[in-house]
């Protein structure tokens, strides 16, 4: 029996699969799984601070959320897919500190495994057919690993302490990330330190020029020398902080680049720069854009 996601996905694409051919019918088919897994991220937030987040947050400090914090917003003041995010403030015993909790959704992860296991069922079924030359089951099992990766936020946390750690290292002192409050943290409830301050896209600070050079150069360390990528960096994920410094946020999505392509990334510029198109071939191979 379908899901109403599931039954949705269908509708909208059978009437397409079935006037085409048995390749471009295969793309309907995981295009409408596809929409299985985004129609439950687009689901309404909920006006108040529900039960089911608060019973995450129980679960996870271990005491009852009162006597965690003396202030906590009933409202999250940011919500995505997978989770929602409050303000609070911790009590005195605990250090007093302004933060934010981030909460994953409940339910979420059983709801994202069922859709991923669907998705990889049709995948294998469609890979058989003799028309289909790619692997599409493969392309689900890359995709969903770091999905299931952003859904982690012990990894999360991890992410956010090695990146501040390595940016400290290359001297990049324009970066900061927010603490990690690790006695109120766990795979399921992220608690970090507030960060006051403006999205850097919309911030009219004279110094924005020179925020972005140095997010340019924050990035190109972590493309060239560390390999480890923050691969999220939207709008709301840089933020200027009121000492006139760049925040970057959320370190759930992150990816690696090997040593090899670091070196394939520098060769690809320099083989582009004098126009070596041989070259840039081979290097586009190496980095498995071709």
């Amino acid at each position: 029996m379908l899901i109403p996601a599931q039954a949705l996905a269908v509708r909208l694409c059978a009437p397409a699969a079935l006037s085409c051919s048995s390749a471009a019918w295969c793309t309907c088919l995981l295009c409408g799984w596809l929409i299985t897994c985004v129609l439950p991220a687009c689901k309404l937030t909920p006006s108040l601070l529900s039960p089911l987040c608060l019973q995450a947050m129980l679960q996870a400090f271990g005491r009852p959320v009162d006597a965690v914090f003396s202030q906590l917003s009933s409202k999250p003041v940011a919500a995505a897919s997978l989770g929602q995010v409050y303000r609070g403030r911790l009590k005195p015993e605990f250090g007093g500190r302004e933060v934010a909790v981030k909460v994953q959704r409940p339910d979420v992860l059983q709801q994202v495994c069922l859709d991923l296991y669907l998705m990889r069922q049709a995948a294998e079924a469609i890979s058989a057919l003799p028309e289909v030359k790619t692997d599409w089951a493969s392309l689900i099992d890359n995709w969903a690993v770091r999905f299931l990766h952003e859904m982690d936020y012990t990894r999360e946390a991890a992410n956010a302490r090695l990146f501040r750690q390595q940016m400290a290292d290359a001297g990049v002192s324009g970066v900061v990330t927010a603490d990690v409050i690790d006695d109120f943290s766990t795979d399921v409830v992220l608690t970090t330190q507030w960060m006051d301050g403006e999205k850097l896209s919309e911030s009219r600070a004279a110094d924005v020029r020179e925020l972005c050079n140095t997010l340019l150069s924050a990035y190109l360390i972590q493309l060239l020398d560390t390999g480890l990528l923050h691969a999220d960096p939207h709008p709301g994920n840089l933020i200027r902080t009121t000492d006139g410094k760049i925040c970057v946020l959320d370190f759930g999505l992150m990816t690696e680049v090997t040593p090899e392509q670091r070196i394939a990334l520098v060769e690809y510029i320099a083989h582009l720069s004098i126009q070596d198109w041989e070259n840039v071939a081979r290097d586009l191979q190496t980095l498995g854009f071709i």
